[in-house]
């Protein structure tokens, strides 16, 4: 068994948050399951066949979760980072959602549609944006199976608005696709919540800290 199994994989009582998604409106192809690889390095015991423990209610699988995060600093400067440098800063309403097989029926992912409501970022990109993000974990049906591989850093709800941070890189920002797993900052009520993640940003109010973002960028501006 491979490092990464052992780190990530941890055998729980329960079923877990991850995403159970099958969004008719989203396409799945081939580059899509190939990001598998990204995620789990090809790793054989991840192949589903091999996928011998069960949830309480019967899927296969497991429930896994990734190392907690370092405690990072969000000041003025952090949050101007963010605006000038990463590929989204905003906020996002989940649009659809639906999970996949990897390539060589190793892993389980999930393609996630948002739509930018409130772009933070600097320049003029329009609000109603759209990008596409996917993710390790999910359930599938697989020949005649229910599978499920859980993290509740996964735990994305259709509908619902979060606080994107993504760093992604040139070509995924011209394309609006992202490989990555970003931390899970949903906003309800105006308040961010970060259950999963180190980050000064949980409890903060949605209003202050864009207004943090700005004045980072009315200070100094990107350079």
């Amino acid at each position: 068994m491979s490092k990464r199994r052992l780190l990530i994989a941890v055998l729980l009582l329960a079923t877990g948050a991850s995403v159970n998604a099958s969004d008719s409106d989203l396409t799945i192809d081939d580059r899509d399951r190939e990001n598998a690889v990204k995620f789990y390095g090809g790793d054989p015991d991840l192949k589903l066949s091999n996928h011998q423990s069960r949830h309480p209610d019967g899927a296969r699988g497991f429930t896994y979760s990734h190392p907690p995060e370092p405690m990072m600093y969000h000041g003025l400067e952090t949050l101007r980072h963010y605006a000038c440098s990463y590929a989204i800063f905003g906020v996002a309403d989940l649009q659809g959602a639906k999970s996949f097989v990897g390539k060589n029926e190793i892993g389980i992912l999930t393609k996630l549609r948002f739509k930018i409501v409130d772009n933070w970022k600097a320049g003029s990109i329009p609000k109603d944006q759209f990008f596409d993000l996917i993710i390790p974990g999910g359930e599938v049906m697989h020949k005649g199976e229910m599978f499920r591989l859980g993290d509740p850093l996964t735990s994305y709800v259709k509908g619902r608005r979060y606080l994107m941070i993504i760093q992604g890189d040139t070509e995924n920002a011209e394309k609006n696709y992202f490989v990555e797993l970003p931390r899970l900052l949903e906003v309800s009520n105006g308040i961010i919540r970060a259950p999963y993640s180190a980050t000064p940003f949980d409890g903060m109010s949605l209003s202050r800290v864009k207004a943090s973002a700005q004045e980072a960028l009315e200070q100094k501006g990107c350079e």
